[in-house]
């Protein structure tokens, strides 16, 4: 059987299922550990658990073939950083996705992490 090519929005689907918990159960019971979604709600302790996972590991666990970033907006389209223990991340993935900029032009990059504090993106984000 040929290896079939998946298109970014197919792949997309595909990884917003297998963190959501109601699609999860169903397509594949084994991957359910990496759910944090559930019911529309976010799980933040298993994002945290996942924010804490390293780019390999997590692209092996929800099977992505490409790049991938996960990050989260609000109703506004503004970036919302994911609290891990001890840092935020804007995102999970790959730093070659570019979020948005910041106020001073700088590029919000995905995975990109900070100390206690979050730092202002403008019209961006938070």
């Amino acid at each position: 059987m040929k290896n079939q090519k998946t298109t970014l929005p197919e792949e997309g689907q595909m990884i917003l299922a297998r963190v959501s918990a109601e699609e999860e159960a169903s397509i594949r019971p084994e991957l359910e550990k990496i759910t944090f979604v559930d019911k529309g709600k976010i799980n933040e302790e298993e994002l945290r658990v996942l924010a804490g996972e390293d780019y390999e590991s997590i692209q092996e666990l929800i099977g992505a073939k490409k790049n991938f970033c996960i990050y989260l907006e609000n109703e506004s389209g503004n970036i919302i950083p994911i609290s891990s223990y001890d840092f935020y991340l804007y995102g999970i993935g790959s730093d070659d996705a570019v979020l948005g900029t910041r106020a001073n032009g700088d590029e919000i990059l995905c995975g990109t992490a900070y100390n206690n504090t979050i730092p202002s993106t403008g019209g961006g984000g938070p």
